[in-house]
């Protein structure tokens, strides 16, 4: 079974959203914080990784930083309620594979793990 690591300081957020990604047949971890998301991802290797960017102390843009600087080249998906266009074109500089405003639905989720096929084999 395909792994998925979804990161969000909002309890509620990483609720719905890992909730939407088991529906697609997936396991998730979750995070609460991008330090958490970063030692998750030194232990295991999610085939997809959801990011908020907003997160308090490490963002989400400073672990997808990381996360590239490290060489991990897994597919990220930032999920978001930021729309400043500096951050997204940081984002996409850094090869995100999808940039989704919240809130998400479950067609754009089932689009973005169906999208990321290609990617993973």
């Amino acid at each position: 079974m395909a792994r998925a690591l979804v990161v969000d300081d909002s309890a509620v957020g990483r609720m719905i959203l890992a909730r939407l990604v088991r529906r697609e047949g997936w396991a998730v971890e979750e995070a609460d914080c991008g330090e958490a998301a970063l030692a998750t991802l030194e232990r295991e290797r999610p085939e997809m990784v959801f990011l908020d960017l907003l997160m308090p102390g490490t963002s989400g843009l400073d672990v997808l930083r990381r996360i590239r600087g490290a060489g991990i080249d897994v597919p990220v998906v930032i999920v978001t309620a930021e729309v400043q266009a500096h951050h997204r074109a940081a984002c996409e500089e850094l090869g995100v594979h999808a940039y989704l405003n919240k809130p998400v639905s479950g067609e754009q989720i089932s689009r973005v793990l169906e999208s990321a096929k290609a990617v993973l084999l």
